[in-house]
């Protein structure tokens, strides 16, 4: 993928997708007692839960298995840790908790036709502060799912360029519209069409909550409308019709049929032109579309600013007197620099390169 050509440690790092918390759970380095740094990504369903009847919404936050615990009790305890201390880390993550635990069973209200939470909900400060407890735990909470890294707000020139070029679709009559129109919105453009290639809204609902061919259905035979269905209104279900007989229907596409690949290499070609016309970095302009994916990205980079190389930051390191040492692994015939940014992990029949507890490189012997 040409991705890798723009972030060329994303060559080191191993992705495994874990269909249950069993397979998660063995996955993870720490369970082996090993020091190999890892990064588990979740949707944000997987760590808040919306529970409840359409006009009677809560948020719930539980445990997951050996990944993370939010029950009350278990905060309770960690909250009187961090009230033994007196440090500014101390401090926040004591305000953490305590936010969270004044969220348990929080009513919120969702718009049935956006499918966004109303503004009086506080719905986002509730996701950034067990963002923030995962974070330490190594999970990374994306704000709706991985395809929501992919189809956001930030990302819409891209995304109609390439439905315009992958499935003909006209987006010039589609804005149009919606520029005339007092109740529609290009935000509510993309979630549509995030939830159309089986993303998530910004309310967290799925295509299950719009399935249009399963509502017409209900009508026809006579039925009340019920289980997911409930959850959107009319108007909802009506505007969802209307995009995918304008662009393309959820029920051709799969979590597998590839457009993830076709999307992304679109995208850095996209990246690629502009950041050439503008005279920027690659990455510069790549978080501007991309910032939730740019982000996670960054986790994974051997530095965290800029879009310096691996060669490059040693060569930093060097320069600022950082260098404590070289060590000469002769086993592997090759040599490996430790500073206090980077350390070198031996092991039986490998070394483990990490820089800021991320891993950069991983040497097997032969």
């Amino acid at each position: 993928m040409r991705m890798i050509e723009h972030f060329p440690h994303l060559k080191n790092v191993d992705v495994y997708k874990c269909s249950s918390n069993v397979i998660g759970e063995r996955v993870n380095p720490s369970y082996s007692n090993s020091a190999i740094p890892y990064l588990f990504l979740f949707d944000a369903d997987k760590a808040i839960t919306i529970k409840g009847e359409p006009k009677n919404l809560s948020v719930k936050l539980g445990k997951n298995g050996d990944y993370f615990d939010f029950k009350p009790d278990t905060l309770k305890l960690e909250l009187n840790k961090y009230k033994m201390g007196f440090s500014k880390k101390y401090k926040l993550k004591r305000e953490n908790i305590e936010f969270l635990l004044s969220t348990m069973n929080k009513t919120v209200k969702v718009d049935n036709t956006k499918q966004c939470f109303l503004e009086e909900s506080d719905f986002e400060s509730i996701f950034h502060a067990v963002k923030i407890r995962l974070l330490e735990k190594n999970v990374y909470l994306n704000r709706t799912t991985l395809e929501g890294c992919l189809i956001q707000r930030h990302s819409s020139e891209i995304l109609y360029g390439w439905l315009k070029n992958k499935y003909s679709s006209d987006f010039d009559s589609i804005l149009q519209r919606i520029e005339r129109s007092k109740y529609l919105t290009e935000d509510m453009l993309i979630d549509y069409l995030r939830v159309i290639f089986n993303g998530k809204s910004m309310a967290l609902t799925d295509y299950s909550h719009f399935n249009v061919e399963a509502y017409k259905q209900t009508l026809d035979n006579g039925r009340k409308v019920a289980g997911k269905l409930r959850y959107t209104s009319r108007h909802a279900k009506m505007l969802m019709r209307l995009l995918e007989e304008n662009t393309v229907r959820n029920k051709f596409l799969d979590k597998t049929d590839g457009w993830t690949t076709s999307f992304l290499n679109y995208a850095v070609e996209y990246v690629e032109n502009e950041s050439s016309s503008k005279n920027q970095s690659f990455g510069t302009v790549f978080k501007v579309h991309f910032p939730e994916f740019y982000d996670i990205i960054r986790m994974l980079q051997p530095i965290v600013e800029g879009d310096m190389s691996f060669d490059n930051y040693l060569r930093a390191c060097l320069s600022r007197s950082l260098l404590e040492r070289v060590q000469l692994l002769s086993s592997l015939g090759i040599v490996l620099m430790t500073t206090n940014l980077v350390t070198v992990i031996s092991m039986c029949r490998s070394a483990h390169l990490r820089c800021n507890g991320v891993l950069l490189y991983r040497v097997e012997a032969l």
